[in-house]
């Protein structure tokens, strides 16, 4: 799926789809539930490398915003998911 294409199904900017790949930003947690929602996959999912039979979490070395912005996300997982 291209960036743009992604982008207007999960109603983003392709600036946010764009950053997000490359590491240079980090999507809101409502971005990152709609950008996962629209791949198809749990939000946990975008922060996980498949190529790592442990399934290490790719930010496992994020800064500590980084690291609140995930328990944000986690949060709105919870009460969706409730």
């Amino acid at each position: 799926m291209r960036q743009i294409d992604l982008a207007v199904a999960a109603e983003v900017s392709q600036s946010v789809v764009s950053d997000f790949e490359s590491g240079r930003g980090w999507p809101t947690p409502e971005n990152q539930m709609a950008i996962a929602d629209v791949r198809g996959c749990a939000w946990l999912e975008l922060w996980v490398d498949p190529s790592d039979p442990d399934l290490n979490i790719v930010a496992a070395g994020s800064s500590k915003e980084e690291r609140a912005r995930m328990a944000e996300v986690i949060k709105l997982v919870r009460v969706r998911d409730s």
